[in-house]
């Protein structure tokens, strides 16, 4: 045997037991250093990121879903609004560019009114022009056939979501 095995063997068992569990609670806290140490990091890092989320969420969903008072804000400020807001100049020069296919427009009815006579050809650039200006985009339209025309009419109203 070693010089240090029987030194070792010489202590009392006291300071034999003591040292043995110093050098076990060495091990035990350097495999937690070297393991377990990391570990518990990423899990403190993954919580700030999921608690970060977790914010993230609640504010999408407040914005989302806004709360009973801003929701009234909202009707509120809708109904105070004047029903026949002012059309654009834009009509009026569709209007005029499109004089002698004019039939009937009626700017005071809720919504306006626009029956135009057309052909087929005339019918899509007229809602290209419409869908490219600032104007009132068709509410709704209705089409009817005539002896070779295409009588369309259309309910103007402001879109809102602009």
């Amino acid at each position: 045997m070693s010089e240090l095995t029987e030194r070792y063997l010489m202590w009392p068992v006291i300071w034999r037991v003591g040292f043995c569990l110093m050098l076990a609670g060495s091990l035990l806290l350097l495999l937690w250093l070297v393991l377990l140490r990391p570990q518990q990091q990423m899990l403190v890092q993954h919580q700030a990121q999921l608690a970060e989320l977790q914010l993230q969420q609640r504010q999408l969903r407040q914005t989302m879903h806004p709360s009973v008072a801003e929701l009234q804000r909202d009707i509120a400020a809708l109904q105070s609004r004047p029903l026949s807001a002012p059309l654009p100049a834009e009509i009026n020069r569709l209007l005029t560019a499109r004089g002698p296919q004019l039939e009937s427009w009626q700017p005071q009815s809720q919504p306006p009114e626009l029956i135009l006579h057309l052909s087929w050809r005339e019918f899509v650039p007229l809602f290209t022009e419409l869908a490219a200006s600032a104007q009132p985009v068709p509410q709704r339209f209705s089409l009817r056939s005539g002896q070779h025309i295409l009588i369309a009419q259309l309910w103007l109203a402001h879109d809102d979501a602009k």
